[in-house]
């Protein structure tokens, strides 16, 4: 740090637009072909990376093992650079290996410099926004969109709000199409759309305006981080003198489908939030729910708001969603039907409409492959055939579910179901438990009122023994998504973290509970049947390992115990595979 002795901040701070670039998967490759990878790197820094940074007036500031920070005069050279980069990268393959691709992020804002490298909050900043990007594509900071929009307006992808681990701020970011691997826009179209109208402030204060600001505010950015509806935009519905006062005739005046109002009411230490949905083309009010709390803790009682308005809101527009696309001939579905229909059938668990999920799955996909949703439900897809013992080749069923978790998060960055599909995909079926909860803590950074990874990042917990952990996200879950068609998931899940903790009676009580919903679910059987065994009732257990065995008949538990076992805590998986053998399974 030489070059800063003896200067201010101010004489190093300078604006400049910085470029994070890193490589896709840099350590499988180094661990498949060392030296073969650590040469193509090479030779495309010395042949482009760094003549063409050179040929834009750029300047290196800090060069890694699988990237490099940049910082440019323009973001218009900066976006040159990292098309060159690509071009070159996409041309770097040969005989027998893939060619190389990157991820490439640009922000603009203030760094500090020395002859050390680039420092600040907004290199930071780019760092992070740089896993966003999707391989072979460039992702910009919301800085840098207002600079491009006049060149390459139509090339701009609007990703949403992000949020980054141990940052608050949420950071809107857009991606760059190029030529070779352009990202796919959400088109407001194929989703149903959703207004968050300002609450009202019944009370009249001016101090409770923050209050309902910061609630709107946070539910837009959960309703976001969901990508199963498309959410327009705060700036475009705080305006109030520019919509009409009714839900109804402002939801057509932002061209959606169904408008969030409400009003917010304070008297002394009482906050009462109510809140309705509302089908901007009947009228008809969807759901209403009403809230009462204090505000010695506004906080938390921001949070139970959100988080109750996003698990009435998700549900019931699904389903409103779904009666639609059931009436539609099967010639004028869109991916998005499809989708919830296949959505719909998954959530059976009977085998031959699980093939007509799948059905649609591949519909949706083939007429969209752009959009990320069916491609997660397909990874998921495969996770349960292997679990309900129905894939004819297991380990094939993995591989296409890891190539579609990947594709789907490669899409979209911060769709939330596809990080959580992989992450219970890594848990299920590769045993990388901790991988996978980071895939979990990702998801819950996009979208931090997501009932499903909760739901899954909970039985994780309970496979490593983390128990108390698993009960409050399972019991999370079930907040979220209260009336869900796959409520036996989160059912599921809460008796397997009782299981783990050893509290027999509370995880045989869910255990039931997600049976009588879903008496097809051979992951709940199996644990229902541990659990009673352990317990002591050998008679119910035994039952329950026929209707078990009637389900799948192939189930052995010597192959089960070496394979599809999902506890990594010893002590647990003894007690688990002990009492399963008390059930009287087919060694």
């Amino acid at each position: 740090m030489a070059a800063l002795a003896g200067q201010s901040a101010g004489d190093i701070r300078h604006l400049a637009a910085i470029v994070f670039a890193d490589i896709v998967g840099y350590s499988r490759l180094m661990a498949a072909d060392e030296a073969g990878t650590f040469l193509r790197w090479s030779a495309l820094y010395t042949g482009t990376l760094k003549p063409e940074a050179e040929r834009h007036r750029g300047r290196i500031g800090d060069l890694r093992g699988d990237g490099v920070v940049l910082e440019f005069a323009s973001v218009l050279r900066a976006v040159d650079w990292a098309k060159a980069v690509h071009a070159a990268a996409a041309a770097s393959g040969g005989e027998g290996f893939p060619p190389l691709a990157l991820r490439i992020a640009i922000h603009l804002g203030e760094v500090l410099t020395s002859e050390d490298g680039l420092f600040g909050d907004a290199v930071n900043l780019t760092a992070r926004l740089q896993e966003h990007a999707a391989p072979g594509g460039i992702v910009v900071s919301e800085a840098v969109q207002q600079s491009l929009r006049g060149s390459f307006g139509d090339q701009l992808f609007d990703l949403g709000l992000l949020r980054f681990k141990n940052d608050d701020r949420p950071f809107r970011a857009y991606a760059l199409g190029t030529h070779t691997a352009a990202p796919q826009p959400r088109r407001l179209g194929a989703l149903p759309s959703i207004a968050v109208l300002p609450l009202r402030n019944a009370g009249g204060k001016p101090e409770d305006e923050y209050l309902a600001a910061g609630i709107v505010e946070d539910v837009i950015l959960s309703l976001s981080g969901l990508r199963e509806v498309a959410v327009i935009a705060r700036g475009s519905t705080t305006a109030p003198d520019a919509l009409p006062a009714a839900p109804q005739a402002a939801g057509r005046s932002l061209g959606v489908g169904y408008v969030l109002s409400g009003s917010l009411r304070r008297s002394g230490q009482a906050v009462r939030i109510s809140t309705q949905l509302v089908n901007v083309e009947t009228g008809q009010a969807l759901w209403a729910d009403r809230l009462d709390g204090t505000d010695s803790d506004v906080f938390d009682l921001q949070d139970r708001i959100v988080q109750r308005i996003v698990a009435g809101i998700a549900p019931n527009i699904r389903a409103t969603e779904l009666r639609m696309t059931l009436r539609k001939r099967p010639e004028s579905l869109t991916a998005y039907d499809c989708t919830l229909r296949a959505m719909h059938l998954i959530y059976k668990l009977e085998k031959e409409t699980s093939r007509q999920a799948r059905h649609f799955l591949d519909e949706a996909m083939a007429e969209d492959p752009g959009f990320a949703l069916p491609i997660a439900y397909a990874a998921w897809w495969h996770v349960l055939w292997i679990g309900q013992g129905w894939a004819e080749d297991p380990a094939a069923a993995t591989e296409q579910a890891f190539e579609l978790s990947t594709r789907a998060i490669a899409l979209d960055p911060g769709h939330a179901l596809a990080l959580a599909a992989h992450g219970h995909m890594l848990s299920f079926l590769k045993r990388q438990h901790e991988a996978a909860m980071v895939f979990f803590d990702r998801a819950l950074v996009a979208c931090p009122n997501h009932a499903f990874a909760w739901m899954w990042s909970s039985g994780t917990l309970a496979y490593l023994g983390r128990a108390t952990e698993a009960v409050a996200r399972a019991e999370q879950a079930l907040r979220l998504s209260p009336l869900d068609q796959a409520g036996y998931l989160y059912l599921n899940r809460l008796g397997l973290a009782h299981f783990a903790a050893g509290d027999l009676d509370a995880a045989i009580h869910w255990l039931r509970r997600a049976h009588a919903e879903s008496p097809g679910y051979t992951a709940n059987l199996r644990v229902l049947a541990a659990a009673l065994a352990e317990r002591g009732d050998k008679a119910e257990a035994v039952w329950i390992g026929q209707e078990l065995l009637a389900l799948e008949p192939g189930f052995r538990l010597d192959a089960y115990a070496t394979g599809l076992q999902p506890f990594v805590d010893p002590m647990i998986r003894d007690r688990f595979l002990r009492a399963l053998r008390d059930c009287g399974f087919p060694r």
